[in-house]
């Protein structure tokens, strides 16, 4: 299936389109295509890493608390959220 849309370009970029499409026998119909696809792929690309590295911060803080625990350095939950109230019980109140 085909679809028609219409798009609304400034001078500038409409100026990059045509000299695309030169290239491409006039067809702006497929450098408008071949933009939109190599957007999508990039896109999809930059999300792959995104998780990648999210994996990797979360394998970072893994070692980290592994080498705490290890080396008697690890706070215990329990300790932690009760300085985290002691704290927020002597913060003024806004």
């Amino acid at each position: 299936m085909v679809r028609k849309i219409q798009v609304v370009l400034d001078n500038k970029t409409y100026r990059l389109l045509q000299e695309l499409a030169r290239r491409w026998a006039g067809n702006k119909n497929f450098v408008v295509r071949e933009a939109l696809r190599q957007f999508a792929d990039r896109e999809r690309v930059e999300g792959a890493l995104t998780e990648i590295l999210g994996k990797r911060h979360a394998l970072k803080a893994m070692e980290v608390g592994i080498a705490a625990l290890t080396t008697g350095r690890l706070v215990p939950h329990e300790r932690v959220i009760l300085g985290i109230r002691r704290r927020a019980s002597r913060s003024p109140r806004t």
